[in-house]
């Protein structure tokens, strides 16, 4: 394995945080989560630095994105194509393509969402 790769791989495991629920209860339909991703990326062809962002569930059919320090937000549609995880197994998934990192996938307790400008790159270049 190159030391590239196992760059890329050594940062975007850093990216990948345990997503945690607002509440207790599953019977919630929002969920809220806390990130600090460590590399700038891109989301629905949106450009997000390196920082510390708040994601959550309030709208259907899509994530908000939102800096820490910040009181605007973005949305970012997305589909939900899997059954939900654990609150241990919860992770952002990044792919790189050209040097670039792309929010591809949320998993949470909500299920697994795939944000929908990358539908079809689902699954390439994924770093697990």
């Amino acid at each position: 394995m190159s030391l590239i790769r196992l760059r890329d791989q050594l940062a975007a495991s850093i990216a990948w945080v345990l997503l945690l629920l607002s509440g207790a209860g599953l019977a919630q339909t929002v969920a809220s989560s806390g990130a600090s991703v460590p590399f700038d990326f891109w989301a629905q062809g949106q450009k997000f630095p390196a920082g510390d962002y708040l994601f959550d569930s309030k709208f259907p059919s899509s994530i908000s994105i939102r800096a820490k320090r910040t009181k605007s937000s973005v949305g970012i549609p997305r589909v939900l194509y899997g059954d939900p995880v654990k609150k241990d197994d919860a992770k952002l998934l990044f792919a790189r393509r050209d040097g670039t990192y792309y929010l591809t996938e949320v998993w949470c307790v909500l299920g697994k969402l795939v944000v929908t400008g990358e539908f079809e790159h689902r699954g390439e270049n994924r770093q697990v």
